[in-house]
Formats: structure tokens, C-alpha cells, sequence
């Protein structure tokens, strides 16, 4: 065995002060278990045919019905305080609470036509 020293890039003279690698390609066969890692893999083409498939009836592929890749799942429970949630508190502050709805010192009420009942206007002057 012969051994070779380590050199750093900074002690070797006469080089760029850098050494970017220039763009290259390599062999399957350069790089270690590439082969084995890509056998072991399905081909892209292979996927498309199992959209919707059953997961038993193709070797394990995650079908599209796979109740695991499904938002219907309840979250777990916690809470958030009003400072969380984005803009939260001003929103709130610019809101009127619905008991000064119809209220003396709140806000008309709407009937279902969507106006004002005439019990909470001011009589004409």
C-alpha cells in the first residue's frame, strides 16, 4: 500500500484560489450501489398505470383512495391563543359584538327583507 499525504488546497503554489469541479457526468457503475438502489425502484411509466389501482393488487404502490393520504383525519386537539392567529385581534377590534345588535347605542337590526324594522328608526322630526 502506498500512502499519500494529505494536502491542502491553500499549501499547493501556483493554483486558483478556488477549485469549482467543471461540469461532468458519471458511469451507474462509478458510483457505489447505484445499480442495486435504481433496480430496486419502480420506472416512472410503471406509477401512472396504478392511478386509483388497490395497493394489494400492485405490490404495495399507495393507491389514490389510500385513506392514510386523506385531510379527513381529525387533527389533534389544541389551542391557539388570539396573538397566533395572523391580524386576529385587530379583526376583533373592528367588529361590533352581536349584543349591541337591535340595542339602544348599537346597531339596526335587518328583518328578513333585509331592512331596517321601523321599530328602530327614529320617528320624523
Amino acid at each position: 500500500m502506498t500512502y499519500k499525504p494529505f494536502v491542502a488546497w491553500a499549501a499547493i503554489h501556483d493554483v486558483p484560489s478556488e477549485f469549482p469541479p467543471e461540469a461532468h457526468g458519471h458511469a451507474v457503475g462509478d458510483v457505489a450501489n447505484l445499480a442495486t438502489d435504481l433496480a430496486s425502484k419502480a420506472a416512472a411509466a410503471d406509477l401512472s398505470a396504478h392511478t386509483g389501482a388497490t395497493v394489494a393488487a400492485h405490490g404495495g404502490i399507495v393507491a389514490t383512495t389510500d385513506a392514510r393520504l386523506s385531510d379527513a383525519r381529525d387533527p389533534l386537539a389544541h389551542g391557539h391563543v388570539e396573538g397566533d392567529v395572523t391580524g386576529l385581534v385587530a379583526d376583533l377590534g373592528a367588529t361590533e359584538k352581536t349584543a349591541n345588535k337591535g340595542a339602544p347605542g348599537g346597531y339596526a337590526a335587518l328583518n328578513t327583507s333585509g331592512y331596517v324594522p321601523s321599530t328602530q328608526l327614529q320617528p320624523p322630526a
